[in-house]
């Protein structure tokens, strides 16, 4: 009796939202029909990045449990870019949920690497973004680059960071919600600046392990943050670093007059202290004597 597989549909809506589409839909069923437990499928995407055709060619592995359910473990993702023959290969688990796009990103810049934002949720179903980014410096055991994550409370605001700077086109909640949007995916903005001459368009991704940007020119090269800046983060640095060189060693004047007045309570609670001590001290001979006095006249102790 042929078995019948589920979760098919289930898996074929996780592919069409990875980016793939339905392309895959008539393998799937073919290998199905096969009786195949485990089966890989290639794909291939063209990727446009600043007027470069790069590729992304992706294989989609598959398997089916011994209770027959379909599964979609992942895709081993390897770009190509334009005119080279030797591509970054990294595998995405299926339960990262990364698309074609951010795939693509993820790989495509080994020296400066991009990031991702993604929202998952955690064993309470409580939902939680988290940014990725890979460190093609390390390799876990099974081969594959290690992947940094950084979750909301590393307090990385994508949003709130925009505010400080100033670019064309970014002066409204909207036009900000766009660009966040489109960087979450790892997408690289050129930006023109609205405070700067030198530079008539910058590059600029999110690098959350720094909690903000990275900002270079179109050669590559890294470019200073504050001449981008808003005039208001500018004077609030400017005042930040005015009130970070006051010279704490001398007091001012009402520091002075503060330390004076403290010293004083002191001296006071010192001799009130010191007249309590010697009351305390004169209290006790009078007791002593008290009980001395008691224990001669009723031959025994009075207290203790």
């Amino acid at each position: 009796m042929e078995q019948k597989i589920e979760r098919v549909d289930k898996v074929k809506e996780q592919i069409a939202d990875a980016g793939w589409g339905n392309r895959f839909d008539a393998d799937i069923d073919r290998h199905l029909a096969a009786g195949e437990k485990r089966f890989k499928l290639p794909g291939e995407e063209l990727i446009e990045d600043r007027g470069k055709q790069h590729k992304l060619a992706g294989e989609l592995d598959f398997s089916v449990s011994d209770d027959g359910k379909l599964y979609y473990n992942g895709t081993k993702a390897t770009l190509y870019k334009e005119g080279e023959t030797t591509g970054v290969t990294q595998f995405f688990p299926h339960y990262d949920r990364i698309t074609v796009t951010e795939a693509a990103n993820l790989l495509i810049d080994t020296e400066v690497p991009r990031a991702v934002y993604k929202y998952y949720f955690d064993e309470n179903s409580q939902r939680y973004g988290q940014w990725q980014q890979i460190d093609f410096s390390k390799k876990t055991e099974n081969g594959n680059h290690v992947v940094n994550t950084y979750h909301d409370n590393y307090g990385f605001k994508l949003y709130a960071k925009f505010d400080e700077y100033a670019f064309v086109g970014l002066d409204g909640p909207q036009q900000k919600r766009e660009a966040c949007k489109a960087m979450e995916q790892g997408t690289e903005l050129l930006l023109t600046p609205v405070n700067n001459k030198e530079h008539e368009v910058i590059r600029m991704t999110a690098n959350p392990s720094r909690r903000g940007f990275g900002i270079r020119d179109m050669d590559g090269n890294f470019l200073t943050h504050d001449q981008f800046r808003t005039q208001e983060v500018l004077e609030k640095k400017h005042q930040f670093k005015q009130t970070t060189s006051v010279d704490f060693s001398k007091p001012s004047g009402k520091e002075h007059a503060k330390q004076e007045e403290s010293q004083q309570r002191t001296g006071n609670a010192t001799n009130e202290k010191k007249n309590s001590t010697q009351a305390s001290a004169s209290a006790s001979r009078t007791r002593v004597r008290t009980v001395q006095e008691a224990k001669s006249k009723y031959g025994k102790k009075a207290g203790r």
